[in-house]
């Protein structure tokens, strides 16, 4: 038997729940099958793959290489959404052996294993797919978990994946399949021959024309990515540090609004702070195409602004440029700085998101103010210095929009009380929308208010879609919209969009690891937040929600352990002192639980105690009618975090209560 050894790429579909629908529905089972081998023969015929056989409700099919596959997977995922079929798939790329149209080896077993540990509307991929897609435009990737495949020797790597509907729509709407290549007996005729030798002749040109003209004078148009490092302040005042952070802020939200560009979030851009790291490693470990290294220096009404572009792969610098300006038209510095290294790599920011844009000049103590109150980790004292800054200086909308998504974000920490803080949100927000129609921070604000007050998760989802037209490398809105996915249960989608933010965001822990949380998917959320506190080991809140993981995960000791310290360094806050109820009740402790509830419960008249916090400690100690009540109070009074009910560990218990179906009902998410 002929047989052939080649490199291929090797899917593997298989369809969610196939097993227990025939056992009670066969009929509807083999139309299943039948519908799913309509909607996979001809993608995988159109994106040049080789449908090669069907194994009960799976299908194994082959391509030339792993960009093809996965973009044909995500085309099969898409259109059988449509169809209800619910499907996992798992690609691989590796050396196999094809024989009479069927295809064998280590490549074909390990496409194999990853389908079978894929969720529900999931494509995973191997690191050899990896490492083939992590450049190509509109895939996008996350890494997913390091497995024990079986009867495969040693761990493996595997990914989860995503491709931009814009990519294989095209395909999808053409009527015409690609055709492969045929041999003719006429091959090598002379006129062949003479064709050939053309195509050869003129490629030897075009190589001597690029190797000899064209490698010094690269193309800057191939950057497609970048990141712009945190700006050195040659004042040397580590009290005006807030003023160079404020300005790198403000470049990377101006780069953010090239539709072509990704633009690395501030996040993830200041880890890198007085780092001695080589740039070829930093754009490596971010998977970028250049770095903006600046300098900031005030003297004073002058700011002056100095920008190095340095592309990578070779390393050269494509621009060095100084900008000053005063400091009341700091605005158009910024815009300056963007535009010029925009041109630079010959994309453009959009002229109508410059069209009703407010008058550029700021008051120089509101501008001091806001970039304050940007800094500002306490959510209550940005909110004071924000204030100060729209006291100042009533036109400046971004200090609007910012001090709305202060208020959000306060509320959200269970620090004021639901209905005026909304109230109040909204009313900034809508006030930096007229100032300036352009202002992203107000749309998320506005979309959070639509979602955790009013319930309204298709106008929520609007604006921050609208935020993303605004801003297209606006992490924080794919982070919101990652959230609000889970919040209903829709984890397909909340992963694809996750995944978006964090190419945008890497490596993005705390998001992660917060979806993954109510996910149950305990022990990446727990490696979640344990990475991130690598990078803010003080910061508290990321130790909560771990010590949660471990303690929705079982590991008791540890997340009681945790809590403890935590509850010690903050005696009055109900967040960490109620959770901390919570472990003793699931321990059995049950007279602490009683005893730290109590005390939060009599404080209810000087602080605000949040009914949902209430509700988990009743769980723990088995009260489900109080607990219901709690989670009735929470909703009475518009408690944001209630949106999470549907999808949290701790309300497992409650699930089949009718109490909790309707509640369930009133906010959307049934």
């Amino acid at each position: 038997m002929d047989s052939t050894r080649r490199l291929a790429a090797i899917m593997f579909t298989d369809i969610v729940g196939y097993t227990a629908l025939m056992g009670h529905d066969e009929e509807r089972g083999l139309d299943l099958l039948e519908n799913n081998r309509k909607i996979q023969k001809p993608l995988i015929e159109k994106f040049g793959g080789q449908f090669l056989k069907e194994m009960g409700d799976g299908i194994l099919a082959s391509f030339d290489n792993a960009t093809s596959a996965v973009i044909c997977a995500a085309a099969i995922q898409e259109e059988s959404k449509k169809k209800g079929i619910n499907l996992r798939i798992g690609i691989h790329q590796g050396e196999v052996v094809f024989q009479e149209g069927d295809v064998f080896g280590d490549g074909v077993n390990i496409a194999s294993r990853i389908e079978s540990i894929a969720n529900p509307g999931q494509i995973l991929v191997s690191e050899d797919v990896l490492h083939s897609i992590q450049n190509k435009k509109g895939i996008f990737y996350e890494f997913y978990n390091e497995v024990q495949l079986k009867n495969v020797a040693g761990k493996r790597k595997v990914y989860h994946v995503f491709v931009e509907d814009a990519i294989f729509a095209k395909l999808l709407s053409s009527k015409k399949t690609p055709q492969k290549s045929k041999t003719k007996s006429s091959f090598f005729s002379i006129k062949m021959i003479s064709w050939i030798v053309l195509f050869l002749a003129l490629f030897i040109a075009g190589f001597l024309f690029n190797e000899y003209i064209l490698k010094n004078n690269a193309v800057e148009s191939s950057i497609k990515s970048l990141v712009v490092l945190p700006m050195d302040n040659l004042n040397r005042d580590t009290t005006q540090d807030y003023f160079s952070e404020g300005m790198h802020d403000a470049l990377i939200n101006e780069l953010s609004r090239i539709p072509l560009l990704r633009v690395i979030s501030r996040t993830s851009a200041m880890q890198f702070k007085n780092t001695d790291k080589a740039l070829d490693k930093i754009a490596k470990e971010l998977g970028v195409d250049a770095i903006v290294e600046g300098t900031t220096f005030r003297i004073d009404n002058k700011v002056r602004i100095g920008i190095k572009l340095i592309a990578l792969s070779p390393e050269r610098a494509l621009l060095t440029e100084t900008f000053q300006k005063n400091i009341e038209d700091v605005l158009l510095l910024q815009d300056d700085v963007a535009s010029t290294i925009a041109g630079k790599i010959e994309l453009t920011i959009p002229k109508k998101l410059n069209n009703n844009r407010p008058s550029p000049k700021i008051n120089p103590e509101a501008l001091e103010m806001y970039l304050k109150g940007r800094r500002i980790s306490n959510a209550l004292q940005a909110i004071d210095t924000l204030t100060r800054a729209v006291e100042l200086d009533s036109t400046y909308a971004l200090a609007y929009g910012a001090l709305a998504e202060t208020y959000i974000v306060a509320t959200i920490r269970g620090l004021l009380e639901p209905d005026i803080a909304f109230q109040k949100a909204r009313e900034l927000a809508s006030k930096a929308l007229i100032l300036d129609p352009n202002t992203v921070e107000a749309y998320t604000a506005l979309a959070e208010i639509e979602c955790h007050y009013n319930y309204d998760w298709e106008k929520g989802n609007n604006l921050l879609k609208k935020a993303l037209e605004i801003n297209p490398g606006y992490a924080t809105a794919y982070f919101r919209q990652a959230g609000h996915f889970v919040a209903a249960g829709n984890i397909s989608e909340s992963d694809r969009v996750m995944a978006i933010g964090r190419q945008l965001a890497p490596p993005a822990y705390w998001s992660a690891g917060y979806n993954n949380y109510h996910l149950k998917r305990f022990r990446q959320a727990i490696d979640n937040f344990t990475q991130q506190l690598k990078i803010t080991p003080n910061d508290d809140r990321v130790k909560l929600r771990r010590a949660l993981c471990y303690i929705e995960f079982g590991e008791l000791d540890a997340g009681i352990e945790e809590l403890e310290i935590l509850s010690k360094r903050y005696p009055n806050d109900p967040k960490y002192n109620l959770e901390l109820a919570r472990g003793f009740a699931l321990k059995g402790e049950n007279l602490k639980s009683i005893k730290l509830l109590k005390g939060f419960l009599n404080s209810q008249d000087e602080i605000y105690i949040s009914p949902y916090l209430i509700a988990k400690v009743y769980t723990g100690l088995g009260e489900i009618k109080k607990a219901l009540e709690a989670l009735e109070e929470a909703y009475a009074v518009r408690e944001p975090t209630l949106i999470w009910m549907k999808m949290e560990p701790a309300f497992a218990s409650l699930h089949s209560e009718p109490k909790f179906k309707k509640l369930i009902e009133k906010l959307g998410l049934a």
